[in-house]
């Protein structure tokens, strides 16, 4: 079963849900990856990130671009 985690990272949630809901995929939020650049919250996005990949899950990031 494919169930995917939309918009990982907007709104309200625990680190423990990661541990505990059921999911194959975790679509990082826009809001969580405009934050790069940022010491402390690039390291939250990088481990987060790392946590997906040793546990087997896919990792979507939502970038949005604009013409010009």
């Amino acid at each position: 079963m494919l169930c995917i985690w939309i918009h990982f990272g907007a709104g309200f949630f625990t680190l423990a849900a990661l541990e505990t809901l059921p999911f194959t995929t975790l679509k990082l939020d826009k809001s969580l990856v405009d934050l790069i650049g940022k010491k402390e919250a690039e390291a939250l996005l990088k481990h987060t990130v790392a946590y997906a990949k040793e546990t087997g899950k896919c990792v979507v990031v939502e970038v949005v671009e604009n013409e010009g």
